[in-house]
């Protein structure tokens, strides 16, 4: 039997235990069922399956489906229904999924160009203390604050995400720190790199293999990417067949692996970075601009710097 029968064969029993409609079972099946069908290819049965979920009245499934429900409208663009899913999963007051709301909900005030909005959501969300969303929030927020040229906020919150020690938030506030708010000393750069690095997230590797690549610092960008690849990060694997021999200038454009472009189409962001860097290997200013601002486009922490040091 292989994958696609076993997701089917699972998909069907999943679906006549939310077609039961037992009050505890039903829900939480109709979230596993929502997160398969994802996985499967099928964002409609997806979403059909989270509303489900967010529908029951349970009080951990439906805040949680709310949430899935507002993030997959949030994508769709749209962002009325997707507020009103937040604000659901908000009002539930639930300790997990009502923090990931306000997350949610300050992205999406962020592309409605409401960073005043936005500014008080990611604070909820930090205020809560949440151990997951909280430093979630304060990456947000520094974020939200650097466009804004607040550096000294936009220091403070990232400082609040690396404090929190988070395997995924701490290392990227740090590498965040270290970009922006070091006034061009490159030795202080190099530090928080390498403090992020030390963390061993995959994707804080491949954020940082990009921003070497783009300084034609290849052999540490391999490395990292190979450190990525044995984690188990499909585009680091991919990438090292784009700029896996020391000199960039033997990477063709035909050794772009189908997967890579593939993933850039689902908005993967790193893939996108990484085909173009691919493109800016070979001159094609034009392409690389494409790629980059498409990945910022999709809120990318590494993109701006790209689009900022390489085509300023």
């Amino acid at each position: 039997m292989n994958q696609n029968q076993r997701h089917a064969e699972a998909a069907a029993a999943l679906q006549k235990t939310v077609d039961r409609g037992d009050p505890d079972d039903a829900p939480r099946a109709a979230v596993t069922l929502g997160t398969l069908r994802l996985e499967s290819g099928d964002p409609a049965g997806a979403q059909r399956a989270f509303q489900a979920a967010k529908d029951s009245g349970h009080p951990e499934y439906a805040p949680r489906g709310a949430v899935l429900v507002g993030i997959r409208l949030m994508e769709a663009g749209d962002w009325d229904r997707a507020r009103r899913a937040f604000e659901q999963a908000i009002t539930s007051h639930h300790p997990q999924h009502a923090p990931s709301a306000w997350v949610m909900k300050g992205m999406l005030l962020e592309k409605q160009a409401n960073p005043a909005a936005a500014n008080a959501a990611y604070r909820t969300a930090i205020d809560s203390g949440n151990p997951e969303y909280a430093p979630l929030a304060a990456v947000g927020l520094g974020l939200l604050l650097q466009r804004q040229g607040d550096a000294i906020g936009a220091q403070k919150a990232y400082q609040t995400a690396i404090d929190s020690e988070h395997p995924d938030h701490a290392p990227f506030a740090m590498l965040l720190t270290g970009e922006y708010l070091t006034g061009g000393d490159l030795q202080s750069r190099e530090r928080f790199r390498n403090t992020a690095a030390r963390y061993g997230n995959p994707d804080v590797l491949v954020s940082l293999a990009e921003l070497y690549i783009a300084e034609q610092e290849v052999p540490t960008a391999r490395r990292l990417l190979q450190q990525a690849a044995v984690l188990g990060n499909n585009v680091a694997a991919h990438s090292l067949q784009l700029f896996g021999l020391p000199d960039t200038h033997t990477a063709t454009s035909d050794a772009a692996p189908k997967a890579l472009l593939e993933s850039a189409e689902e908005n993967d962001t790193d893939s996108m970075n990484m085909l173009g860097l691919l493109a800016a290997v070979h001159g094609d200013v034009l392409e690389a601009r494409s790629w980059w601002t498409k990945s910022a486009s999709e809120r990318d922490m590494i993109a701006p710097l790209l689009l900022s040091r390489h085509l300023g």
